[in-house]
């Protein structure tokens, strides 16, 4: 198994429902963050403490090893300082039966999204309106005014989500 730094080369050409189903097995790391390829496992690790920041995807595991494979890949998270991560479990993870070992081994669904759904966009994307430009991050103010305009978008994708809420709150006030 080699730790893999940042990858600048095109991923490979694949099924588009395969790298939807897998999507963070080919996640860029950035440098303060891990990215394991083991052959049967991709495995990310970020700073963060949450679990999202803590992943094992692209499962591929021979039936004859599952046990051992699960007890390396917890043994490999622990030793990045980390004791809780996500298992995702794509329909083409072997074996069949994973998602029951892995629940037989103590793993427990998340709380709040114990299904994920991918998606793929079959088509190429439309041109940005004219004045929007769309770029690869090169330096630090890039990156922060990427963030700006991605907590905007999740802000008022918040408030779209709680007007319905304020609006039945409002009538139950009355």
């Amino acid at each position: 198994m080699v730790a893999e730094g940042r990858r600048s080369e095109p991923l490979p050409e694949q099924d588009p429902l395969l790298l939807a189903e897998d999507a963070p097995a080919y996640r860029v790391p950035w440098a303060n963050q891990i990215r394991l390829d083991a052959g049967d496992v991709v495995l990310f690790h970020g700073p963060a403490s949450t679990p999202r920041n803590g992943r094992a995807s692209r499962i591929r595991f021979d039936p004859s090893n599952v046990d051992r494979r699960i007890d390396e890949v917890r043994a490999w998270f622990a030793a990045q300082g980390r004791d809780t991560f996500l298992w995702s479990v794509g329909a083409s993870a072997t074996p069949s039966d994973l998602v029951d070992r892995l629940l037989a081994c103590g793993a427990e669904p998340h709380p709040r999204e114990p299904v994920a759904t991918p998606m793929v966009l079959g088509h190429e994307p439309a041109r940005p309106p004219a004045g929007v430009v769309v770029r690869r991050v090169d330096t630090f103010e890039d990156y922060r005014l990427a963030w700006e305009i991605d907590l905007a978008g999740a802000a008022a994708s918040k408030r779209r989500a709680l007007r319905p809420r304020r609006r039945r709150a409002a009538r139950h006030a009355l």
